[in-house]
């Protein structure tokens, strides 16, 4: 798989996609169009979300190998991930992109004896 830059994930969802309005910027649009660009052209759905200061969503999308109904099974390791901010008014940006998608785990270690 080519490396996937925000440039180009916003190149192909412009396609399939038009923007909230031509005066806005090309890697915005309404939040519906958004994710169902990310899941036919790259099989990403929502993986993490959180809200933000001022309202804004914060959405982290990654690569699924196996979806049933609407969950993920099976997340694609070195996949492709999407960062996805939306606004209240369900305008949805672009923020970030890539591949080599890594959940990570981890263990608090505790310093007492």
């Amino acid at each position: 798989m080519s490396p996937l830059s925000l440039a180009g994930i916003a190149a192909t969802l412009a396609l399939a996609v038009a923007p909230a309005s031509a005066a806005d910027d090309p890697t915005c649009s309404q939040r519906e169009k958004i994710l169902n660009g990310l899941a036919e052209q790259y099989k990403e759905f929502v993986r993490y979300r959180a809200l933000a200061a001022e309202g804004l969503l914060l959405e982290v999308f990654a690569q699924c190998d196996q979806k049933q109904e609407k969950n993920c099974h099976i997340w694609t390791e070195g996949g492709t991930f999407t960062i996805v901010v939306t606004r209240p008014d369900g305008v949805s940006c672009l923020m970030a992109a890539g591949q080599a998608w890594h959940d990570v785990s981890f263990s608090f270690r505790s310093d007492e004896s």
